[in-house]
């Protein structure tokens, strides 16, 4: 068995697995790698004695504590790669004191959640709401109209992985796709792009508003009142990326003065959603439970991505999607 040596030491590369994991991912690691030696954690991110030297973490469901946990067990700690498609959920601010590498799956996630954009705004486009509603209470009744996305405007607020997979889709069901980044270099699968400040120009164009931008000092509370008040009355929001982004006191005075005519939410300010707010009543909006990145393959194609990128590690190349920015938080 051939051996990867860190610090010289002579021993083999040594990988930490969050709880989440579980054995069958880290036997089918061990068979792609087995120069290295994977170490599954438990719950409580403790790390074994005799892995005190790894230098990789691979993150899924991990709460803070336990992640700074596994930080306090393995000192030399050089890289940690998340499971999810966002920085936020290991970024915190002891982790962004120090000089470890961090790497996202950033090509795996954003497919299904590109497809959830488009299943939630077909879906009130379409008034399924209402005849599930119906359905329950054996109503055969047809409204006078339903909405089409063809020929409509989307405007779609971050144009990362998630922002252009969701472009393309948009794109597909005919719809003109205007995009918001910080460099608004034109981006394929987008009509238009424009910086945050030019925002509120594209707002009144908007069929359909996409949220779908990191949460970022910048981006908290990005959408409120003023930029509801500028979109067409009868217009839809699709949320995929992190509630705060938007004012839901706002968003919800949107919903019901008739501003939005819907609204589908996978991301919230608080989750689990509290059993109080007034989402959950309102007929005009989906609510469903932060799983937008869900999909079957999801697994193993976060193996394939983070293989590559710990391909690269064991020979000192660069990683692919590593954190830009610590200020900026992507």
């Amino acid at each position: 068995m051939s051996t990867v040596t860190t610090g010289g030491t002579g021993k083999r590369e040594t990988v930490l697995l969050s709880h989440a994991f579980g054995d069958e991912t880290r036997q089918r690691l061990e068979e792609l790698f087995p120069e290295v030696r994977f170490v599954l954690l438990p719950a409580s991110g403790e790390v074994p004695r005799d892995a005190e030297g790894a230098r990789v973490l691979l993150r899924k469901s991990m709460p803070h504590d336990a992640l700074h946990t596994a930080m306090d067990g393995a000192p030399h700690l050089a890289w940690i790669h998340t499971a999810s498609a966002g920085f936020n959920w290991v970024l915190t601010p002891r982790v962004a004191a120090t000089d470890i590498v961090l790497t996202r799956t950033a090509d795996v996630l954003n497919k299904p959640i590109a497809e959830f954009v488009v299943a939630l705004y077909l879906a009130l486009l379409k008034g399924l709401p209402a005849f599930l509603r119906q359905q329950r209470e054996r109503d055969w009744r047809r409204p006078p109209s339903l909405g089409s996305p063809s020929g409509g405007t989307a405007v779609v607020l971050g144009a990362g992985a998630i922002g252009r997979e969701t472009a393309v889709r948009l794109g597909a069901l005919g719809m003109r796709v205007l995009g918001v980044k910080r460099d608004p270099a034109p981006v394929p699968g987008f009509d238009e792009m424009t910086a945050p400040s030019g925002l509120r120009d594209l707002l009144p164009r908007a069929d359909l508003l996409v949220i779908a931008c990191p949460l970022t000092p910048e981006t908290h509370h990005l959408v409120g009142a003023e930029e509801f008040a500028l979109m067409k009355r009868g217009s839809y929001l699709v949320n995929i990326a992190r509630g705060p982004v938007v004012v839901e006191g706002a968003m919800i005075a949107a919903l019901q003065d008739g501003t939005l005519a819907g609204a589908g939410l996978d991301v919230f300010d608080t989750e689990p959603l509290p059993a109080d707010n007034p989402l959950w009543a309102l007929p005009n909006v989906i609510v469903t439970p932060h799983v937008s990145y869900l999909a079957d393959q999801n697994e193993e194609g976060m193996i394939e991505e983070f293989g590559d990128n710990l391909r690269r590690f064991l020979e000192g190349r660069p990683l692919l999607n590593a954190l830009k920015s610590r200020e900026l938080g992507y």
